[in-house]
């Protein structure tokens, strides 16, 4: 009886991996309900699609999930919660591919109009001339809504240092321009080559503050024109329902501590329904014009450290936040964050550049993220 049962077992398997390989969905979603589940379990997440399994307690031993939890193409949670939150966060990895794939993020460099799917992510990036953001700034007139901003970022800030209420206004401007090359590229996130545009006198002001309200509404709004921090960008947005903070990291060699500084911060750090951290209205540090915010991120916030390394590696590291650092006495950019880091044990050996803060533990996330869908993870 127990050998026609295993033929069952392994005829279902069968015709079932062979349904998932002809219909191709999205994803494949499996709760077995036995031990002896498992070798119909095994056989149907080796199909090519990328397949969640919720096994709860009293389903599984070590032996039965070691080796297929780490499979590639396989999100696999052995666990006692039963709320079904690993479900949800199986099913929020492949809801996240999906919207990244049907994304297109506009980066302005260069002279050239052109595409590339990034594979393995699926992220497309159109490349626009960068002489297009001049271009349509000049056709934003001071309209009510654009008043309605700069009041906005006036009135809910701590205080105001060094802008006039023309910056702010400029700022302003940046900000409905930016929605104006999203709207005429068909693009969902922008990015740009804008340190050149400031030193050739080209727009009257960065685009800090557009940035920062952008991300702040889910809309990756990315400095420098940097790639990898727009997969990063993008992955957060669509996986965590959340932004990052693009930086420039610096190790304090004194305090073995690890400092990210940038001129763009988001402010609502744990979401997009989420109360808006505070903010200063700074200047733009390296050239002292314009509008950025310097957030105050909370002391004591987990923090997620990642970074693409091309669309198939994450780089990942964790911290918590320590303080906020104030420019001047410091040097640097307007939002300047310290952490105390997981590792390496010197933090003069971290890796990466522009690596991106997240507020909260994301790292398993991540890690999971990246086994489902082909991209590598390490240690920063």
């Amino acid at each position: 009886a127990q050998e026609d049962v295993g033929k069952a077992h392994k005829f279902a398997a069968e015709k079932f991996a062979a349904k998932v390989k002809a219909d191709k969905p999205a994803g494949v979603l499996l709760f077995p309900l036995h031990m002896n589940h498992w070798g119909f379990t095994a056989a149907a997440a080796k199909t090519g699609v990328p397949t969640i399994i919720f096994a709860g307690l009293g389903q599984c031993f070590t032996g039965h999930i070691q080796k297929l939890s780490r499979e590639p193409g396989v999100y696999l949670a052995s666990t006692a919660d039963y709320d079904l939150k690993p479900v949800r966060s199986g099913l929020k990895m492949i809801r996240a591919n999906a919207d990244i794939r049907r994304m297109k993020v506009a980066v302005l460099v260069g002279n050239e109009t052109r595409e590339k799917v990034l594979e393995p992510l699926g992220l497309t990036v159109r490349y626009v001339p960068r002489q297009k953001f001049p271009d349509v700034l000049k056709t934003i007139e001071l309209t009510p809504d654009v008043q309605a901003v700069a009041d906005e970022y006036r009135r809910k800030a701590r205080k105001t240092v060094e802008p006039s209420p023309d910056d702010i206004l400029n700022a302003s401007r940046n900000y409905f321009t930016a929605l104006q090359i999203l709207k005429e590229e068909g693009c969902n996130g922008i990015s740009m080559e804008c340190l050149g545009l400031v030193a050739e006198r080209k727009i009257p002001c960065p685009p800090c503050m557009a940035w920062s309200k952008l991300l702040d509404v889910g809309i990756p709004g990315v400095c420098e024109a940097d790639v990898n921090a727009v997969m990063g960008h993008s992955l957060c947005v669509k996986l965590l329902d959340k932004p990052g903070f693009m930086q420039d990291p610096v190790p304090d060699t004194v305090r073995n501590t690890f400092i990210g500084a940038h001129c763009v911060s988001p402010t609502r750090l744990d979401g997009f329904d989420k109360p808006a951290a505070p903010f200063i209205l700074r200047s733009h540090s390296e050239s002292n014009i314009g509008v950025s915010l310097q957030v105050i991120w909370p002391a004591g916030m987990d923090v997620t450290i990642m970074q693409f390394d091309g669309p198939g590696k994450m780089i990942l590291g964790k911290g918590k936040v320590l303080r906020n650092l104030d420019t001047p006495p410091a040097g640097g950019c307007r939002t300047s964050v310290e952490l105390a880091i997981d590792a390496p044990a010197d933090t003069r050996d971290t890796r990466g550049f522009h690596q991106l803060f997240i507020a909260g533990d994301h790292v398993n996330d991540f890690k999971a993220y990246g086994q489902l869908y082909g991209i590598a993870t390490e240690h920063i």
